[in-house]
């Protein structure tokens, strides 16, 4: 497990909310073939440190946005190739994380890359860490579970 694939409390954001864009990042990556079986709700229990009720709610919403296919008494499956394309149309984009966007280098250098992903088919995704490492953390760990290449 690496850093992208944490869920700590300290994050604003829900546990569910982080599992199931860890479980959107490790789609992107490959980590899943078409049609085979997901890891079990125990596994996932598991692996995370979360409970049942987390890893059900990221599970029913992937299975609500057409992700996976959830089928009782079987398992979990990643739905179709059509539902892996539109996952990585989703997440296809590219992070830009600066210290403080108020500083004078910063606005001009954003520019280029933002008229380059333009380009290019991207999206941008900017965060400003305000100069704190713990900030600066949280919003790369955020960043990388959107943006796998």
């Amino acid at each position: 497990m690496h850093m992208a694939e944490i869920i700590t409390k300290e994050s604003p954001l829900p546990k569910y909310y982080q599992l199931k864009e860890i479980i959107r990042a490790q789609i992107k990556k490959n980590r899943f073939s078409l049609g085979s079986k997901f890891p079990s709700e125990r596994e996932w229990m598991s692996q995370y440190k979360v409970s049942r009720a987390t890893v059900r709610q990221a599970l029913g919403e992937l299975e609500r946005e057409g992700i996976l296919l959830r089928e009782q008494g079987k398992g979990t499956f990643l739905a179709s190739p059509e539902v892996k394309s539109s996952v990585e149309k989703i997440i296809k984009g590219i992070g830009v994380l600066v210290p403080c966007i108020t500083f004078s280098l910063y606005p001009g250098i954003v520019r280029g890359v933002e008229d380059v992903c333009l380009e290019n088919g991207y999206h941008l995704v900017l965060s400003n860490y305000d100069v704190k490492p713990e900030k600066e953390e949280w919003r790369s760990q955020m960043m990388s579970n959107y943006m796998i290449a």
